[in-house]
Parts: C-alpha cells; sequence; structure tokens
C-alpha cells in the first residue's frame, strides 16, 4: 500500500483510530510512539516527505489516544494474544486439576461391586423358589 493511500486511510478513520488507540496500555501507547519518533528520524535522514507527513498523522493520533484514555479513563483491552494465551493458561490448570482428581481416585480402592444385570439375574433366580 503506497503512503499517499495509508494517509489517506489515516485521515479518513482518525476517530476510530483514535479511540482503538485509547484501548490499549500507556506502555503499548508510549512504545508506539518512540517507534514512531524513530521512523521519523529515519524518514527525515532520507528526505522522505510522504512518510514524514503519514508519520506526523500517527503521532498526533497516539498523542490523541494517550490524552482520551487518561481523561476518560479508558480501560486497558488486553490484546487478542494474551487472551489467548490466558484461556490456554485457564484450560491447563482445569486439566492438572482434573488429573489430581483422577490420580487421588484411582489411588482409593473401591469395593467391588457386581454389575447391576448380575445382581438383578440372581434376585429373579430367588424368586423361582
Amino acid at each position: 500500500m503506497s503512503k499517499a493511500t495509508q494517509l489517506q486511510e489515516a485521515l479518513d478513520h482518525a476517530e476510530a483510530n483514535v479511540q482503538h488507540m485509547a484501548t490499549w496500555s500507556q506502555r503499548q501507547l508510549a512504545e508506539r510512539l518512540e517507534l514512531v519518533h524513530i521512523q521519523s528520524q529515519l524518514a527525515e535522514e532520507k528526505k522522505d516527505t510522504a512518510a514524514l507527513q503519514l508519520l506526523e498523522v500517527w503521532r498526533s493520533q497516539l498523542i490523541a489516544a494517550r490524552l482520551l484514555k487518561t481523561e476518560h479513563g479508558i480501560a486497558d483491552v488486553p490484546s487478542e494474544i494474551k487472551q489467548a494465551v490466558a484461556e490456554i493458561e485457564i484450560a491447563r490448570m482445569q486439566t492438572d486439576e482434573r488429573r489430581e482428581v483422577r490420580r487421588d481416585d484411582q489411588a482409593t480402592p473401591r469395593a467391588v461391586r457386581k454389575p447391576a444385570l448380575q445382581s438383578q439375574q440372581a434376585e429373579n433366580q430367588l424368586g423361582l423358589f
């Protein structure tokens, strides 16, 4: 995608971008802002004005997102990867608990029981006499 197209999309969707970024953690926003700063320095060295314009729009959106987050106390929304990892951890803990219960269950001796069908047949045979 060309920088001109990216710039136009960033401008067209500025409000949605800012609202979405406001759900990121302050740490993520700070890291992304630092990355944009580094990219801006590189673009300036290469005299890439299109990249500089795009990066300036992103920078302003990141700052707006940080302000929006702070002013409105917007909670962090975990990334999909973090959510998936958390779900995997929960499933693993549940599996470990089940294994432990099964181990405990197998360790305790059970009374020997006759199958239900055999005990029913024995009662029927007694009734014949």
